[in-house]
C-alpha cells in the first residue's frame, strides 16, 4: 500500500504541486527538511517533473501522468509560476495583459528575456518550453502571421479580437512615439518602434520603442563628442496589475547588471496600473504614465471605442455605422493611425453597405476551416440571405496602392476553395448559391485584372465579381448612410477620379 507520506499519494490527493509545497507538507508531518527533500528526489517513475522548466531555488513542478494538461494542472502551474516569480510566469502574465494572443515576433518583447546572453534563457527557448508544456500554441492569423496564443483555462480569444487589439495598440504606439519626439525625450529621426519585421533592441532585450536621448543627465561628452543615453519603452492599452509588469522589471534588472550599457530612461505606458504595479515600477525608477495622462482622455476613450467597434464589428456596421466616421476624425490625425485603420474599417463599410443595399445578415472576420485538411480561411464579410451566400474580400487601401496579381491569385487559388469546402461541409449552407466578390477602395493592377478575367470568365457553378474604388464609391453612395460615404471620400478615395 502506498505510504501516506509518498509523493504519489500527495499528488493524488492534493493535485499537481511545486516540490516546495510537497516538502512543506512532509515537514509538517514530522520529516526533517533533508529527509523531505530526499523523499521527493527518490520518488518513483509515476511522479513526473515538468520537463525543462527549472524554477528558482531548484524547485520543480510535480504531477502524475493522468493529470498532465488538465484544468487543475494548468491552474496549479499558473499559481506556482506566480508564487516563485519564474521567467515563464513573467511571459505568460504579460501575454495575458496583451489579451492572450501576441504576434510571434512580439513574444521576444513581452518574454522579458535577453537574446544571446550566457546564463539566461532566450525568448526562443522560453517559447519552445511553454509550447512543450501546453501553456501556449503558435497558430497563423490572417494578415498577421504566426501568433502565440495562451491555452489557459477559460481563455477564449478570437482572431478578430486579437487583430482589434493589435490595431488599437499600434495606434497607441504611434501616439506615444509622437509624444516622446515632441517632448524632446528622444532623437526625432532615430527613434524606432516595433513592427512585425523588426523589434528595436537595447541591452540585448527587445522593446516596443527605443531611441537615443540627448537629455543632459543621460549624455556624456569626450573630446568634444556627445554620446547619448537611451529611452526604452513598452506600451499596453489595458490596465496592468503587479504580476503583469514583472516581465519589464526583469528586463530592467538585466540592464542594471550590465555596467557597459549607456544610461537609459525606462517607461511603461498602459491604460492604468494597480497600486501594487505602480509601486513596483516606481521603486525600480521606471516611468509609468497612463494613456490618459500622456495623450489625453479623448484619445484614450477613442482608442477604447475603436477596440469595442472592431470586436463587435458586425453589430456596429448594422446598428451604429456613424461610429466609423467618428473614429476616423478622432484618431486619424495621429501619425500612422490612418493607414493602420483603413483595412479593418473598410470591412465595416462593406458590411454596412451590402446589408443596407441587399439585405440579409452579415458576419465580419469569420474564420472557417476545411474539415478535411484543417486549412483555414478568414472571410472578411459574409452575407447570407435565404438560399444564398456572399463572400466579400475587402482591401481598404489608399488611392495610390493597387491590388496586386499575387493578392488576387491567393484569393482565387487558396481562399475561395477553402470557403467553398467549408460551406459544402456545413449542413446549413451546403445547398446555398455562392458569390465571391473582391472589393477595394483603390484599383487593380493590369496583371491582376488579366488574371481575374482569365481565371473566372468561364465559371458557372458560382459567381465571381470584383469592384474597384470608383465602383465601390458608387455603391456606397447609393446604399449607405451619408457618414459612411463621407468616410470613404475623406479617408480612402478622395484622390480617385
Amino acid at each position: 500500500m502506498t505510504s501516506v507520506l509518498s509523493v504519489e499519494a500527495y499528488l493524488r490527493t492534493h493535485g499537481p504541486a511545486l516540490s516546495s509545497d510537497v516538502s512543506a507538507y512532509f515537514q509538517q508531518a514530522g520529516l526533517s527538511s533533508a529527509a523531505a527533500r530526499k523523499r521527493i528526489e527518490r520518488s518513483g517513475d509515476e511522479v513526473r517533473r515538468l520537463r525543462r522548466v527549472r524554477l528558482p531555488h531548484n524547485q520543480r513542478f510535480l504531477y502524475l501522468d493522468d493529470q498532465f494538461g488538465k484544468k487543475e494542472f494548468q491552474e496549479r502551474l499558473i499559481d506556482g509560476l506566480d508564487r516563485v516569480r519564474s521567467v515563464f510566469g513573467h511571459a505568460l502574465f504579460a501575454m495575458e495583459a496583451r489579451g492572450g494572443i501576441v504576434p510571434k515576433p512580439y513574444f521576444s518583447i513581452i518574454s522579458g528575456c535577453p537574446e544571446r546572453v550566457r546564463g539566461h534563457l532566450s525568448p526562443t527557448t522560453v517559447l519552445e518550453i511553454l509550447e512543450g508544456i501546453g501553456a501556449v500554441i503558435v497558430e497563423d492569423i490572417n494578415e498577421v502571421g504566426p501568433c502565440v496564443r495562451l491555452l489557459w483555462p477559460d481563455q477564449r480569444v478570437s482572431p478578430a479580437a486579437a487583430k482589434a487589439r493589435l490595431i488599437a495598440e499600434d495606434i497607441l504606439l504611434f501616439g506615444v512615439m509622437e509624444w516622446v519626439r515632441r517632448l524632446g525625450l528622444v532623437s526625432f529621426h532615430a527613434v524606432r518602434a516595433r513592427s512585425l519585421t523588426a523589434q528595436p533592441d537595447f541591452g540585448s532585450v527587445r522593446w516596443d520603442i527605443v531611441g537615443p536621448s540627448y537629455m543632459s543627465p543621460l549624455t556624456t561628452t569626450h573630446a568634444g563628442k556627445t554620446t547619448p543615453g537611451f529611452l526604452a519603452a513598452d506600451v499596453f492599452i489595458s490596465d496592468l496589475d503587479e504580476r503583469s509588469v514583472r516581465y519589464l522589471l526583469h528586463k530592467f534588472g538585466l540592464l542594471r547588471n550590465n555596467a557597459k550599457l549607456r544610461p537609459v530612461i525606462g517607461m511603461l505606458v498602459a491604460g492604468g496600473f494597480s497600486p501594487e504595479a505602480m509601486k513596483s515600477l516606481k521603486a525600480a525608477g521606471i516611468l509609468c504614465p497612463t494613456v490618459r495622462n500622456l495623450l489625453g482622455n479623448d484619445i484614450f476613450e477613442s482608442l477604447l471605442m475603436l477596440l469595442r467597434t472592431l470586436e463587435n464589428a458586425a453589430v456596429v456596421a448594422a446598428t451604429a455605422p456613424d461610429q466609423i466616421y467618428t473614429l476616423f476624425t478622432k484618431l486619424g490625425p495621429l501619425q500612422g493611425a490612418l493607414g493602420r485603420m483603413r483595412g479593418a474599417m473598410f470591412e465595416l463599410i462593406v458590411a454596412h453597405a451590402v446589408q443596407a443595399g441587399h439585405g440579409g445578415s452579415v458576419n465580419i472576420g469569420q474564420r472557417v476551416l476545411n474539415p478535411t485538411t484543417g486549412e483555414s480561411a478568414e472571410i472578411d464579410v459574409l452575407r447570407f440571405l435565404s438560399k444564398q451566400l456572399w463572400f466579400y474580400e475587402c482591401k481598404g487601401y489608399g488611392p495610390k496602392r493597387l491590388v496586386s496579381v499575387d493578392e488576387v491569385r491567393h484569393w482565387s487559388e487558396k481562399q475561395i476553395p477553402r470557403m467553398r469546402d467549408w460551406a459544402a461541409a456545413n449542413p446549413g449552407f451546403k445547398h446555398h448559391e455562392q458569390s465571391f466578390e473582391f472589393w477595394t477602395t483603390s484599383g487593380f493592377t493590369a496583371e491582376a485584372i488579366d488574371y481575374l478575367v482569365s481565371r473566372w470568365v468561364n465559371t458557372r457553378k458560382f459567381k465571381v465579381h470584383w469592384r474597384s474604388g470608383t465602383e465601390v464609391s458608387a455603391f456606397v453612395e447609393q446604399h449607405a448612410t451619408p457618414s459612411v460615404l463621407k468616410t470613404l471620400q475623406e479617408f480612402y478615395t478622395q484622390d480617385l477620379v
